[in-house]
Parts: C-alpha cells; sequence; structure tokens
C-alpha cells in the first residue's frame, strides 16, 4: 500500500499505514472465523445440508462444494492465503444466497448480513496486495 502526504511526517504516515492494515486484519480474521462456522456447521449435518440446499434446487455435489469451500477459504484467510481470491469467492457465495434465498425477505432479517459480508470482503480486495501470496498483516 503506497500512502505519501507530504505534509505528513515519516512517522505520522507509517502510524497511519499501520493503523489501516490492523483494521484490515481484524476484518480478515471476522471473515475467516464467520466462514469456519458456517462451513463446519454445514458437515455436522451434512443431510440437512443438502435437503436444505436442495430444495434451492443446488444439487449434493454444489452443497459439498459450497461446505468444502467455506472451510477451506475460512483457513486460507485465517493464515493470509491468496486473500483476494478467497474474498472474491464469498462475495459470489454471498451473492448467491441473497438471490436464491434472502431477497425476497428484504433488507432487515434478510439479506443484511450478506451485504455487510460482501461489503467487508470488498474493503478487504481494495485494501490488499494482489501480487502476494500471503498477507499477514
Amino acid at each position: 500500500m503506497s500512502f505519501k502526504n507530504k505534509h505528513l511526517s515519516p512517522h505520522i504516515e507509517n502510524q497511519t499505514i499501520n493503523r489501516m492494515r490492523f483494521s484490515l486484519l481484524i476484518i480478515r480474521l471476522m471473515l475467516a472465523t464467520s466462514f469456519l462456522v458456517h462451513g463446519t456447521l454445514k458437515f455436522v449435518d451434512l443431510q440437512g445440508t443438502y435437503n436444505f440446499l436442495g430444495s434451492l434446487g443446488l444439487s449434493p455435489t454444489m452443497a459439498l462444494l459450497l461446505s468444502y469451500g467455506e472451510v477451506i477459504g475460512g483457513i486460507a484467510l485465517l493464515i493470509g492465503f491468496l486473500p483476494p481470491y478467497v474474498n472474491i469467492f464469498y462475495i459470489g457465495v454471498m451473492l448467491g444466497s441473497i438471490f436464491t434465498l434472502k431477497l425476497s425477505r428484504g433488507y432487515v432479517s434478510g439479506y443484511e448480513f450478506e451485504i455487510i459480508h460482501i461489503m467487508m470482503n470488498i474493503a478487504l480486495l481494495i485494501g490488499y496486495r494482489w501480487k502476494k501470496w500471503f498477507q499477514f498483516y
């Protein structure tokens, strides 16, 4: 992240960059935890997951891939492995959730959670360095 301001001292500039990186870390860890928990819960009752997602028109294979994707992506985010690509995947998952299940419920008690997750993923996409495999901040 290159942030140069000729009016700030290098010390203040470094503090600002460190605060921004720490903010991204907090968001990343929260998203990782959320997806790990939701993906793991899908495995706890795999037959229930198949039945529920099947009622939405998704195949059992798709349900299994979604569950694995959430768990593996959660672990990847937790350790900072290829976060921009995981964020794109999660945005797709959240959009899928909105359009297959939540849209008819409206914003409150509907797709509010998904929109918040999409915005958090977009914030991380903006703040990440795309050429790095691992990002620890």
